[in-house]
């Protein structure tokens, strides 16, 4: 296994040129590069739209990512509500029969 160099994906050969203000991606953890590559207006469109779409699941979650407990809490809650909910007990008086 020493030795071996893992293969370059397709494209156009890698350039040791660094855009204006982009840092090295060791420095960087993985959402940040992709969202800075996504930001820098001199990267290739295509490049940039291709950062967008691989970070969009990390910045905006899923809107309906529930768990069963919290799905079933929410339903318990909107359930006695409305029309048929329970009365406010009566007010309660100082004095003692």
């Amino acid at each position: 296994m020493a030795g071996r160099v893992a293969a370059l994906p397709p494209g156009p050969p890698p350039t040791d040129e660094l855009f204006e203000g982009e840092v090295l991606p060791a420095e960087l953890t993985p959402l940040e590069y992709m969202l800075k590559v996504m930001n820098n207006p001199r990267a290739e469109a295509d490049r940039r739209d291709r950062m967008a779409v691989a970070a969009a699941p990390f910045v905006h979650g899923k809107m309906g990512e529930k768990g069963k407990k919290d799905a079933k809490r929410e339903a318990a809650a909107s359930a006695g509500g409305g029309r048929f909910a329970s009365a406010p007990p009566p007010p309660r008086t100082g004095r003692v029969n």
